[in-house]
């Protein structure tokens, strides 16, 4: 079953910084864009990369290891679209963002 689990505060983020979670097994890239915040998995399929350490352009996530671009919002990959990073549900609550894992 879903639960949401507190991850950071909302004032630990700057407007298109990402920040890695880490719960068990998962590992959640969260993003601050356009005064929201946004988690997709972490691992960047090529050759996982962590995409939180990435640079953010509009919603599209670079990995800093080999430029593989993702869609923050969709979790799709630039190139191809068949290519589909796993997308959480985020939630704000009480100064703190949330995740559905």
């Amino acid at each position: 079953m879903a639960r949401w689990v507190a991850t950071f505060k909302t004032a630990d983020f700057k407007e298109g910084e990402g920040k890695i979670f880490d719960r068990g097994k998962k590992s959640i890239a969260l993003f601050r864009y356009q005064g929201s915040f946004y988690a997709i998995n972490n691992y960047c399929p090529h050759q996982f990369g962590p995409l939180g350490e990435g640079s953010l352009v509009h919603n599209v996530v670079a990995c800093p290891w080999h430029a593989w671009q993702f869609d923050i919002i969709t979790g799709e990959a630039v190139h191809d679209e068949s290519l589909k990073q796993k997308c959480y549900a985020v939630k704000e609550q009480r100064g703190r963002v949330y995740v559905q894992i």
